[in-house]
């Protein structure tokens, strides 16, 4: 019984979170494109809160720097089973994802909500939780381009590099597939330039009706 009611109180939750899902942008890209540029450009400049990462990989400086949380495999996947994780997702040997009662305060609070997810994620997962929300794909137009991110921001070995960069297609081409089925906003990231990317940015913010802080 108990375990009943507790999964009740989650499902309220998350039916509350789709009656919402106009308030989140969801980015989605292979690593290294430029998302996390995006998301601090949101939340300067336009007001969206960056609610904290639950992972069980290390955490980087920025995600530190909101809160963020480690847990080994066995706390995540517990959890998971429970339903207290919002978009989990599983990549490079890592599991990621929210706090669903975070994303819950957040949202009903009236906030705008900037979150990641994997191109694997955004037919099912994305789609059916957050199905009014705004998606954007950030495509990088090159291989070449991605590795020279990737060097520049020094947070992957070597290996993990290698890891991203072959996976690079195939995240991009699931983001291509995904936009035959579901609304998908495409931006291509130019990192030599990146007001080219946050221009873009801003075009597609103000097509949806979110507006720059004053």
């Amino acid at each position: 019984m108990k375990q009943e009611r507790i999964s009740n109180i989650e499902q309220e939750k998350i039916t509350e979170i789709i009656k919402r899902s106009n308030q989140f942008v969801v980015l989605s890209g292979p690593s290294g494109s430029g998302k996390t540029m995006v998301i601090k450009h949101l939340t300067q400049n336009y007001g969206f809160v960056e609610p904290p990462f639950l992972t069980t990989r290390e955490l980087r400086p920025n995600e530190q720097a909101i809160g963020g949380i480690n847990l080994d495999q066995k706390d995540f996947a517990k959890k998971e089973f429970g339903k207290k994780i919002f978009l989990p997702a599983h990549n490079y040997g890592n599991s990621y994802g929210y706090d669903l009662d975070i994303i819950f305060n957040i949202a009903v609070q009236g906030n705008n909500i900037v979150v990641e997810a994997p191109a694997s994620n955004l037919i099912q997962d994305v789609s059916g939780f957050l199905p009014q929300s705004t998606i954007i794909g950030i495509l990088p137009e090159s291989r070449l381009e991605l590795e020279q991110q990737l060097k520049q921001r020094g947070l992957n070995s070597d290996h993990d590099q290698q890891i991203r960069l072959q996976n690079y297609e195939i995240e991009k081409e699931k983001i291509i597939q995904a936009s035959a089925l579901i609304n998908i906003a495409k931006v291509i990231p130019t990192h030599g330039i990146p007001q080219d990317t946050l221009s873009q940015i801003d075009r597609l913010m103000n097509l949806k009706g979110f507006k720059i802080k004053i």
